[in-house]
């Protein structure tokens, strides 16, 4: 585009009060910090900090910023979720409110989440609702640690809980990443956590194949502080 084109677009962008590109991203970013301090704030109402024996400040210090999405995530990922894996999921569920009734039973995780803080992006539920149960999909789910697209495990479910309640009005929340061994090693369940307003408290539960739940999965970009 020559100059003289240029200088007429910036002209018209001016006169319509279309931002620029440049606005645009700093706008974006004010927003992301907002959410950023907001989502801390609830884990430190929740005495995370504490429980790794760190300040506020230390604490704040040690997760990674949210950076600006992807074009390509552009309405698939659009909700910035910290992550703390530092706690355990039984520990964090018991300092987030929810009630585990699979006490005595092992709960472990699919492809590996990193050790540190991080950040990933998810969407509202739309991307699997409604969803129902099925084991193919789940050894699929599970054994594919390749795949870039993974279902959260119980632990970062429990951070979108933290973080969006919301979510969790409605529908029962599957932690396809994770599943609960039976106390015999020889049969697994995928966990949901069932937080609709029907029921006295947020609980963790096991799925059963065909159940109507909703999945929560993370784009490809993960943010892992430094």
């Amino acid at each position: 585009m020559a100059v003289a084109e240029l200088a007429v677009a910036e002209l018209a962008r001016k006169i319509l009060g279309i931002p620029s590109r440049k606005e645009q991203l700093a706008k974006e970013q004010e927003r992301l910090d907002q959410e950023w301090n907001r989502q801390i704030r609830n884990f430190i109402v929740l005495g995370f900090h504490e429980e790794l024996g760190l300040s506020q400040e230390e604490y704040e210090k040690s997760f990674p910023k949210f950076e600006p999405q992807s074009r390509k995530d552009w309405r698939r990922f659009d909700y910035p979720l910290l992550h703390e894996p530092r706690i355990n999921v039984v520990r964090k569920m018991q300092l987030a409110g929810i009630r585990n009734d699979r006490k005595g039973n092992q709960i472990s995780n699919g492809p590996q989440a990193p050790d540190k803080p991080y950040a990933s992006r998810t969407h509202n539920s739309n991307r699997y609702n409604p969803f129902k149960i099925d084991y193919s999909e789940i050894h699929h789910a599970l054994d594919t640690p390749g795949q870039k697209e993974q279902f959260y495990t119980l632990n970062e479910t429990v951070d979108l809980f933290i973080q969006y309640r919301n979510f969790f009005d409605f529908d029962n929340v599957a932690a396809i990443g994770s599943k609960i061994k039976s106390a015999d090693q020889e049969t697994y369940w995928i966990p949901i956590i069932k937080a609709k307003r029907i029921i006295d408290s947020p609980m963790l539960w096991i799925a059963i194949p065909k159940e109507r739940v909703i999945a929560f999965n993370h784009g490809d970009k993960i943010t892992v502080a430094p």
